[in-house]
């Protein structure tokens, strides 16, 4: 793996070790102290509500339910207060630099060390790891999806097709940015000439392409559901109420 590669250098390694320490700490580092936004309180709120006996149900306004699934199991483990309550894009934005870097098994060290870098000193990624929303989940998920793409292309192990299925289905249930991501995916294969190989390779490991759509059908439902308790959020999280409301939304003057 390049993190051994990175160690086993030992120039990079003291700076590995001091990016892993500044990540973590501008990450984590006072995550409770700043006032929260109008948003953050309306999604630590529902993910509350979600912990208290499924006290949440779909709705576009507030986006898809993953943050507030997820959270709500980490309300399930840790203090209910204010850092708990933004630790899901902290742990997404720490992530974040790791989860890429199957993209350069390949590469020189120094490649990936620098992409760490870029991850880690970038204000807007710091940011977003700090504002209890969905972008630092949905692209931190979107980039799990592309490296667990690759390393199945590589390998054809069942197991990175199937893991790349759960990621996308949480992708699904994040937030509808997700549409534009798979645009992105689609448009690479397609401009890069790689699409036919792509469907070729699909084809002849349908197990694996059935597995995966099950796999994203199962959990796209069991979360927008709640778990089960609102079945109509399936609907609704489809075509019922989200993309209908953000047309709408879209339609708005707003200035």
């Amino acid at each position: 793996m390049v993190i051994f590669r990175i160690l086993e250098d030992k120039r990079l390694k003291p700076i590995f070790y001091f990016l892993l320490v500044f990540l973590l700490w501008s990450r984590l580092w006072a995550l409770h102290e700043k006032p929260y936004h109008h948003d953050e309180g309306i999604y630590a709120t529902l993910s509350f509500r979600y912990f208290q006996n499924f006290g949440y149900q779909f709705s576009p306004v507030t986006h898809g339910p993953f943050l507030y699934t997820f959270q709500s199991l980490l309300f399930r483990i840790m203090p209910i207060n204010n850092f708990s309550g933004r630790l899901p894009v902290a742990l997404a934005g720490i992530i974040l630099p790791f989860a890429a870097l199957g993209f350069f098994r390949k590469a020189t060290s120094y490649r990936a060390i620098s992409w760490i870098a870029l991850c880690v000193f970038s204000p807007t990624l710091c940011y977003f790891s700090r504002f209890l929303g969905m972008d630092a989940l949905l692209i931190t998920l979107s980039v799990m999806v592309a490296t667990l793409g690759l390393q199945w292309w590589k390998t054809e192990r069942s197991i990175y097709i199937y893991s790349m299925a759960f990621f996308f289905a949480m992708m699904l249930c994040t937030k509808l940015n997700w549409l534009f991501y798979v645009f992105s995916f689609a448009t690479f294969l397609i401009v890069s000439g790689d699409s036919k190989a792509v469907a070729k390779r699909l084809k002849e490991h349908w197990q694996d392409t059935l597995g995966f759509f099950m796999i994203v059908v199962y959990f796209f439902g069991l979360l927008y559901s709640t778990l089960g308790k609102h079945m109509s959020g399936i609907w609704d999280g489809l075509f019922g109420k989200m993309i209908p409301y953000w047309i709408n939304q879209n339609k708005l003057q707003r200035i």
